[in-house]
Order: C-alpha cells, then sequence, then structure tokens
C-alpha cells in the first residue's frame, strides 16, 4: 500500500519471520522497518504472516496521526493420526505503527483467532471470544471506547484457534471463518448470516453479493450461486469466479467467472450471459478502468468488460516470467532474451501500443509495489522501480 508518498509493506524474510518496511516512493531508500515476528523455534512446520491495513487516529483535540495497523500470525501444522492435516492458529499480535516515523505505537498478543480490516479510516477488529461468539468492533485505531461492538447470537462451530477472514467492501464488512460468514454495515448492522449446514461455501465478496459455490459432489459442472444481500433472492451463473488479478472495481455491474476454459461476463443483477472468449493457457485476467485484460503465454488483449468488444489485441506480447503486470497506465510484459538478459515491453492500457522496451540483467520477478512496477534481480536483494 502506498501512504503519502510512502510504500508499505509486509516482507518475508529468510530466517522465516516477518517485517514492515516503509520505502521512499520516489527513490526506494528505505525510511523505517519494524520487526512483526520471527519464526517459530520449535520443531515442526510452522508459519508466519502478516497483514497490515492502513488506518487513522482521530483523538479529541488532538492531531490526526496516520498510523499502520499490522497483525502478525504464527500458524502451526498438527499432522493428526488419521493422516489429515489441520492448520491453527498458534499466536497473534497486534502492532500500530506510526506511518511518518515508524514508531510503535503499542504492540499487545491477541487472541489466537483474530482479523484486522479497515472502514472509512477505522480499525475493525474480529475475534472469536472463550464462549466461542463472533465479535467484531469498530474504533479509532487508539480510541478506547468502541463505535460498535456486535457479537454474534450464535456460536460457530470453528474453534477458538480456527483462522478468521475479513473483507470490506463499499463499507459492507465479510468475516468469515471455516464454517460460517456474517456480513455487516458499517454501523454494525447484521446484514447477512450462513453457515456450512447451508451446503455452500464463499467464493467471493462484491459488497452488493455473495458469491457462493455448492458442496454438491453430484453437480455436472462447477456453478457460482449469487446471492443478491439487499432482497435475498439469488441466481446462478456457469463456471467459478474468475479471480481478476488486479481488479480496480470498475465493473461492479459484472461478474467473471471461468468455465471450461471459457470466460463468461455475466450481468451482476439478472444473471444473463453478456459475452464471453475461449482462454488460452496459463491464462491471467485483470479487470482495469472498465475493460478486461487478458494475459496469455503468447499475447496480450484487452477487451470492453460490459460489450464483450476486443479494443486491441498484441500477438507478440511474449513472456516467460509467469505474469505480465499493470500500473493502471501500462501493461509490462517479461521474457528471457538469448544473452541471459531480461527483456522489458510496457504496453498502453488504452491502445497496446508499445510505451518502451529496455533490456537489463536477469531479473527473477517483477510485480507492483504501491503504484510502481518493481522487479527483483535473480541472485541479488535489489529492487528496481520502473516507470
Amino acid at each position: 500500500m502506498e501512504m503519502f508518498g510512502t510504500i508499505v509493506a509486509a516482507t518475508s524474510n529468510a530466517d522465516g519471520g516477518s517485517d514492515v518496511v516503509a520505502l521512499d516512493g520516489d527513490t526506494g531508500v528505505e525510511a523505517w522497518r519494524v520487526p512483526l515476528a520471527r519464526a517459530d523455534p520449535n520443531p515442526g512446520p510452522a508459519t508466519v504472516g502478516s497483514t497490515c491495513t492502513a488506518v487513522t487516529a482521530r483523538p479529541r483535540g488532538a492531531q490526526v496521526r496516520p498510523l499502520v495497523a499490522c497483525l502478525s500470525t504464527l500458524s502451526r501444522v498438527d499432522n493428526a493420526s488419521s493422516g489429515t492435516s489441520t492448520l491453527s492458529v498458534t499466536a497473534t499480535r497486534l502492532a500500530l505503527i506510526d506511518a511518518t516515523s515508524g514508531a510503535v505505537v503499542s504492540d499487545t498478543p491477541t487472541v489466537p483467532s483474530m482479523a484486522i480490516g479497515r472502514v472509512d479510516t477505522d480499525l475493525v477488529r474480529a475475534v472469536l471470544t472463550s464462549s466461542g461468539h463472533l465479535q467484531v468492533v469498530r474504533t479509532d485505531p487508539l480510541g478506547a471506547t468502541p463505535r460498535w461492538t456486535f457479537t454474534s447470537p450464535d456460536v460457530p462451530s470453528a474453534s477458538a484457534d480456527s483462522w478468521l477472514a475479513i473483507d470490506v467492501v463499499d463499507d459492507r464488512i465479510l468475516v468469515a471463518t471455516p464454517t460460517a460468514l456474517w456480513v455487516l454495515s458499517a454501523d454494525g448492522t447484521l446484514i447477512r448470516t450462513r453457515d456450512g449446514t447451508e451446503g455452500s461455501f464463499l467464493f467471493g465478496f462484491t459488497g452488493r453479493e455473495l458469491l457462493m459455490g455448492s458442496t454438491s459432489s453430484t453437480a455436472a459442472a462447477t456453478r457460482t450461486s449469487v446471492l443478491d444481500l439487499a432482497t435475498g433472492t439469488s441466481f446462478s451463473i456457469p463456471g467459478a469466479p474468475a479471480g481478476a488479478t488486479p481488479d480496480d472495481l470498475s465493473l461492479p455491474d459484472v461478474i467473471l467467472t471461468l468455465s471450461s476454459g471459457t470466460l463468461v461476463a455475466s450481468d451482476a443483477f439478472t444473471g444473463a450471459s453478456r459475452w464471453s472468449t475461449r482462454l488460452g493457457d496459463q491464462s491471467q485476467v485483470m479487470v482495469i478502468g472498465g475493460r478486461v485484460v487478458i494475459d496469455e503465454a503468447g499475447s496480450l488483449r484487452s477487451i470492453d468488460g460490459r460489450s464483450g468488444t476486443v479494443q486491441w489485441d498484441r500477438k507478440d506480447a511474449r513472456r516467460t516470467i509467469p505474469k505480465a503486470v499493470t500500473d493502471g497506465t501500462v501493461l509490462v510484459s517479461t521474457s528471457t532474451a538469448a544473452n541471459n538478459t531480461t527483456v522489458m515491453t510496457a504496453y498502453g492500457l488504452d491502445d497496446g501500443a508499445t510505451r518502451w522496451t529496455v533490456n537489463v540483467p536477469l531479473i527473477m520477478s517483477v510485480d507492483v509495489l504501491g503504484n510502481r512496477i518493481v522487479t527483483l534481480r535473480s541472485g541479488s536483494a535489489t529492487i528496481t522501480a520502473w516507470g
């Protein structure tokens, strides 16, 4: 994420731990670094993970203070005698870090099952209490008094060390456990709840709708059930959600699914099919500015997300690194040259025209950090920003 020209990200370290680091967006110089979690010293498989979000403290009579809220988790895999593996969260910590200086404002252990999110600039925390109820609290990050608290009337079947997940879209809050989910409004009102006894599992969340899949093994082909949260009505569409990445939410009236090698665009209100197109191997789907961009092994193409009209098609966009990336202005595709270097080519999102091409020392990966395209050189810890 990018805050006031500073790129803030959680890292996975070589020793198995995790830090949160801030880089100057213009120069890449490290502004500050805070250790979040260290690797588990105990034997056996374990995973350290970190989730960070930008929040703002607005104390009465005091200066507004931008913060980074980071939740670090330690999870262990328990191999039962039956041969099945169970992932359990054994420890979590919540740190609030001053976004400008990197000073740690607070760092406290929490209950194992916890998730964090953001509504407006407030911090939202979800926990499974000792009594087994789900509790969701919205607060000013440094405030002692909650703006509201939601406690589920029913006890979910998930254990206290199960994972929790939060997703916030259009000021609606989705909280999910392995066996149940709740949707709340920004003021804490319960909009909808579902549990595992309803024979379905969560595919996705648009803020207005839940995308559910069936647990039935008798279905001839995968279908997605779309539940309107306001009315409770539902319909089904072919395939499973395409999982567009990135998705700037510029097509709220279209749902993209993958069905038997075909990308299907359905009307989000009625389920009617709008358009479809075949996908090649190793395809990636992106939604940017009302376009659906399809990145395949040897081509890039842009489709109007509502009409299905092909806007441009570059069949010469070779890549050997698994994905193209975008900063919202250009798409960058990378391939390995004969002299063991990397060729990076940027194509304009508007017209597909080549904007620039550069040959660089062999890179290991290309990604987006903040709103900048960055590369990591092979055999080096050097990150380079492009644009």
